[in-house]
């Protein structure tokens, strides 16, 4: 891996105002805009969120190995795109205790703070491509389920609107069978926003971004997963915080929460799903 250092500092969007995501992914309707950002905020400081982006990430690398997640390239208008490769998930780690939901919680946390400290602030879009791959239908368990709730509780808390879309790839033909299952976990703002598609995703992908933008994985001309500048960077920011060093757009203040909206007290955060 990279060396440890300090990387340099990136302009982080505004947190005084309601992002204008929250505004478009409401309608324009102010209040409910601003009542939906106030949650956030809420939820982010019950969470010590800007705690968790700044310090050492001891499980990155085992929650990497379990659920094999890469961010890579960018979609023809400018969306950032996570790779999430849930036909490799190990449900055994989780079984046996050797990675805990608490932990993965954490780690998805940091994940998305640091991409909207790295990127756009709140403004940050993403498209998630879920390849099953080898996925059995008897692996559609509890803990499988348990593990993508974790994330989507994330994004549901922390960055609610950020997912523009989800792409199924390698669909096997049960996929009908154990979707109603999969579909409860994800993020509540795309469960109506999803692409399923199976071997012949190329199509799918292309539409999606450009060949060089597109993994090798993939058939595109991109670098492998893993090997992407944006994922090496952030590997490199894990390198400097797990070596008790800091990351300059990681220290930026955390968000606050806007004057405008409604006054009504936010409802406390969920804790983690518990197994």
């Amino acid at each position: 891996p990279p060396s440890p250092k300090r990387t340099s500092a990136t302009t982080r969007g505004s947190a005084d105002a309601t992002p204008r995501l929250y505004l478009d992914a409401c309608g324009g309707d102010a209040r409910k805009a601003a009542d939906r950002w106030r949650a956030t905020v809420a939820w982010r400081s019950s969470r010590d969120v800007a705690a968790v982006v700044r310090g050492p990430q001891r499980k990155y690398h085992d929650v990497k190995r379990v659920y094999p997640h890469y961010l890579a390239g960018v979609t023809r208008d400018g969306q950032h795109v996570m790779w999430e490769r849930v036909g490799q998930l190990d449900t055994a780690a989780l079984r046996s205790g050797a990675l805990t939901v608490e932990e993965a919680f954490r780690h998805f946390i940091f994940v998305h703070e640091y991409l909207s400290r790295r990127f756009d602030g709140e403004e940050t879009k993403l498209v998630t491509v879920l390849d099953v791959a080898g996925l059995r239908f008897s692996e559609v368990n509890s803990f499988f389920l348990k593990l993508v709730s974790t994330a989507s509780d994330v994004l549901n808390n922390l960055a609610p609107f950020r997912v523009q879309r989800i792409i199924v790839v390698n669909a096997p033909s049960w996929i009908g069978a154990a979707w109603p299952a999969v579909r409860r976990v994800l993020p509540a703002a795309v469960r109506d926003k999803v692409t399923i598609v199976g071997a012949d995703f190329g199509d799918a992908l292309r539409e999606l971004a450009g060949n060089d933008e597109i993994p090798a994985d993939y058939g595109g001309r991109g670098p492998p997963l893993g090997d992407g500048a944006d994922e090496l960077e952030m590997l490199e920011a894990v390198c400097v915080l797990n070596a008790g060093g800091a990351v300059d757009f990681l220290d930026d203040a955390p968000a606050r929460s806007p004057a405008a909206g409604s006054d009504a007290e936010a409802p406390p955060p969920p804790p983690p799903p518990s197994m």
